[in-house]
């Protein structure tokens, strides 16, 4: 729950929203350390739009944390009555947990952010779960909705697409209050092995070659090592045209979308990336692999797709084009924008309360 991530921006962009909309909300986690300020202060939200935080540990855990059958049993126990206390109408499930009902029979959704490899056992026990434990599983995009039905085999009767949401008016007033220039940059956003952080270096390199001085790439993530150990690697120790921003709040690394005209995704595996949609809102088109949801990205309407995420040739082939051409790039950012409106949180929030309904309206 402390860390920074894609899951954790939904469940505070979500929840929101639902507070926005006059709902209560109460965010139920397995342990966190943190005050609500904290979160307030990482995810850019106004405090009183963050919901009361409930931890079933929050100091020294009774079971080991990473034992995921001991962690199952604490939620069908303990995770209940703490979900269930306070008379929900609905239950949105981050991953999937065995709850047992108590009391009121509230709607019960899990979102599903991705398929996790496992053995088929694990695969058999997951299906059971999603089945036995909820009534609808949420998957975020096509890509998601396909792989839970191939790999899982979750029935598609039971599954409703609703993607990642995203606040939009806040995205509106940022941009509203950020007059920064466009620089001849690009940026990579999070640094984990999936993201591919190599391929994006590779296409600086060919940049480099031909912007020379006149191009600079930005990176924001954790693992500082990691990074250091890539660029050394790559003979990109000492360049001063590549500027990592750490860890950052979403409004600076807003200010980066901003001042930047593309984001590089060469993505291993991605089933719905918040750092597109959030470059997408500040008018940044993206050049992505093809582990991105086809809905998001259509080539050469809102950004560019390159297959393979390893042809780091394409990849600087489609960013110098989106740099390099003034007309090519504003019908890209203007697209982008378009598209990321379609995420509003309202909206979606607005979607999980059609789930209420019986049946809702999404499978008629």
């Amino acid at each position: 729950m402390d860390n920074i991530g894609g899951v954790n921006t939904f469940i505070f962009e979500l929840s929101a929203a639902f507070i926005k909309l006059g709902y209560s909300v109460d965010i139920v986690t397995y342990t966190s350390n943190k005050p609500r300020s904290f979160y307030s202060e990482i995810y850019s939200i106004p405090i009183d739009e963050i919901p009361k935080i409930t931890c079933l540990q929050r100091n020294k855990p009774v079971w080991p944390p990473k034992t995921s059958i001991t962690n199952m049993l604490l939620w069908f126990f303990l995770g209940s009555k703490k979900v269930f206390e306070n008379k929900p109408v609905l239950v949105i499930v981050n991953g999937m947990v065995p709850l047992l009902r108590i009391g009121r029979h509230p709607v019960i959704v899990a979102v599903n952010h991705g398929i996790v490899r496992c053995s088929l056992f694990e695969r058999i026990m997951l299906k059971k779960i999603y089945e036995w434990f909820c009534d609808y599983v949420i998957t975020i995009s096509d890509r998601a909705r396909y792989e839970l039905a191939s790999y899982y085999g979750i029935r598609k009767t039971k599954m409703i697409k609703i993607p990642l949401c995203l606040n939009t008016s806040r995205v509106s007033r940022l941009i509203t209050s950020t007059s920064t220039e466009r620089e001849n940059a690009f940026i990579h956003v999070d640094t984990s092995i999936s993201k591919n952080l190599v391929t994006t270096l590779k296409t600086f390199k060919v940049l480099k070659e031909n912007f020379g001085s006149n191009i600079r790439l930005y990176i924001a993530g954790a693992n500082e090592q990691y990074i250091k150990e890539s660029l050394s690697t790559l003979g990109l120790g000492s360049e001063r045209q590549i500027q990592y921003l750490g860890l950052i709040t979403r409004d600076i690394l807003a200010s980066f979308y901003a001042k930047s005209k593309a984001c590089i995704l060469p993505s291993f595996y991605e089933a719905f990336p918040y750092s597109l949609i959030e470059s997408m809102s500040m008018g940044t088109p993206a050049v992505v692999s093809g582990a991105i949801p086809k809905e998001l990205v259509i080539h050469s309407y809102n950004g560019y797709r390159v297959n393979d995420p390893l042809d780091y040739k394409s990849f600087a082939k489609y960013i110098g084009l989106l740099l390099g051409n003034k007309e090519i790039w504003e019908k890209n950012s203007e697209n982008a924008i378009l598209t990321a409106r379609k995420f509003d949180c309202k909206r979606i929030a607005g979607l999980y309360l059609e789930l209420i309904k019986d049946p809702p309206s999404q499978l008629n």
